[in-house]
Order: C-alpha cells, then structure tokens, then sequence
C-alpha cells in the first residue's frame, strides 16, 4: 500500500508541474496575439487619419478652385475698367504702357507716371542729330577717332621767346619767362647774377667779391678779407667772425695781397671754430696788410 501512494503522489507532481507548463505556454501565446492586436490598431488609427488628410486636402483645394473660378468675372470687369478708363489703353498707373502706338526699331524710354515713349539711335555722333537721339557705342568710338586725329598737332617751347601764345586749334610754339630755381632743377641764375652753387645765389657784386657765402647741400662755404696793421718782427693778430655759423669746425686757409716778399709778409688762420678764426700778420714793418681768407666746413642748417 505505501508503495502503491507512493506512485500516485508521484504521477500526480508529474501532471500538475505539465498543467503549469501549458498554462505559462498559453499565457505566452495570449501577450502574442495582444500585442499584434495592439500593432493592427494602431495601423487602423494611422490610415484613418491618412484618408481624413486626403479628404481635407480635396474639399480645399476644390474650394479654392471655386473661389477662383467665382472671382474671375471681378477679374475682367477690373481689367476693363482700367482699359475703359483711358479708352483703349492701359495708363501706366495701372500696369500699362499708356501709349497706343510705338515707334518700330527705337527704344522705349520710361518718363514717370507718364506714357512711355521712344528715341532713335543715331550712329552719327558727330552729325547736327543734337541730343535728342541715343546713340552706340560703335558711334561714339568713331567719332571720338575723328576728334582725334584733328587733335594731332605740336607743342613746342621756344626757349627764345618771352611771348604768350593762344591756342587756336594749330601748332604752338610758346616761349618761356621767369628764372628757372634751383630746387626745380635749374640755376636760379639770370644774366644779372654771377655765382649760382648749392641753395645760395650770390650776387656779382664789388663788395660781395671781396666777403660772402654760398651753401650746396651741407657743405658752407664763406669767404672774406680784413685789414691788419702790424708791428714790426712782431706776429699781429685779429679775430674775424663769420656770417653764417658752421655745425663742425671748418678748414680755413688765408693769404695777404699787400706788400712782396722782400718786406717778408706772411699770413694765417689760426685756432678756427665753428664762429669765426684767428687771422695773424707777420713782417719787418708796419705796413697795413689785406688778408684774404676762405672758410668750407660742414653746415647742418640750410641758411636762405
């Protein structure tokens, strides 16, 4: 007997542990069809609101075509006016030209509210046509050779002459005047003056022979002469100062003009500055003595 329960109690754990594992098959195969009942749904909801858009999409568009279609006679009766309004043309107000007719081959020229008109084109430019025409560029290149070549003609300046010229469409030979400056690339010079050097103009003076200056670039150069009585055997000095101020210490060399050798005159410069030099005077009297001196140092300041 214990057996014989044994055996059912087993067949019995047996059978319930296959009903559990049909019931978790079927449950399985349930959330299945659930879920592809939900898909199919959805799909069903989704096309139903795809023909719905069609659907509008018709009814608009058939009402626009029918709010076209109704509208088209306020269309025309508009356009008539506006061609009523001025007879049989379209005033340019209203879109149109404002004239009936235009001229075949010219251009239409916009004129504000008003009605358009047109202009030739000339090909002449050098004709009497005036303004009142449009012309081409081919017409304005050839007149423009012709004027050229009418154009063709010399200037020459006569270097001679002081005379003025008027220009009366020919050859012209005019002629000059004035003194050409040094800082235009001349001389500055005239017949009147004798030095022309650097930036200075000197004068042909008497007295500007004997004393003076001139500049070119930054070289100074001075010149001059002083008057020295000496004492006999004895060296006789006297300071000369210079016009015009050296940057630097110049080179001075002097020389006497008065007297010969057998009196035993002898001159010098001494102890030079950028002011002025000591010029000294030694013979065996007291005869006056004319020294002439000549001072080139260079000069910074450019003196006028």
């Amino acid at each position: 007997m214990n057996l014989r329960g044994r055996s059912r109690n087993l067949n019995k754990a047996a059978l319930e542990s296959r009903l559990l594992s049909l019931e978790n098959s079927l449950t399985k195969e349930r959330n299945t069809l659930l879920s592809l009942e939900q898909s199919l749904a959805k799909e069903r909801k989704a096309r139903k609101a795809q023909q719905h858009t069609q659907h509008k999409l018709k009814v608009g568009l058939a009402g626009v075509i029918v709010c076209f279609v109704l509208s088209l006679p306020i269309m025309f009766s508009l356009t008539s006016k506006a061609d009523s309004s001025t007879g049989t043309v379209l005033p340019v107000s209203k879109g149109g030209t404002g004239a009936s007719e235009l001229s075949a081959g010219n251009v239409v020229v916009a004129n504000g509210t008003n009605a358009l008109s047109t202009r030739a084109i000339d090909t002449n430019t050098c004709g009497s046509s005036g303004l009142s025409s449009l012309i081409t560029s081919a017409a304005v290149n050839a007149c423009a050779g012709t004027k050229q070549n009418s154009l063709n003609r010399s200037v020459q300046t006569n270097l001679g002459s002081t005379s003025s010229v008027t220009d009366t469409g020919g050859n012209i030979t005019p002629g000059v005047t004035g003194t050409l400056g040094i800082g235009n690339g001349g001389t500055g010079i005239n017949a009147a003056n004798r030095y022309a050097l650097g930036n200075q103009v000197r004068n042909a003076s008497a007295a500007e022979d004997q004393a003076g200056w001139t500049q070119i670039g930054n070289i100074l150069i001075q010149w001059g002469s002083v008057s020295i009585t000496p004492v006999a055997n004895t060296w006789t000095t006297t300071n000369v100062t210079f016009a015009k101020q050296f940057t630097s210490q110049p080179s001075v060399v002097a020389s006497h003009t008065t007297g010969s050798s057998t009196n035993m005159a002898v001159a010098s410069a001494g102890s030079p500055t950028n002011t002025g030099f000591t010029a000294g005077v030694y013979r065996v009297n007291t005869t006056s003595t004319n020294v002439r001196w000549i001072a080139i140092g260079f000069c910074s300041t450019t003196y006028n």
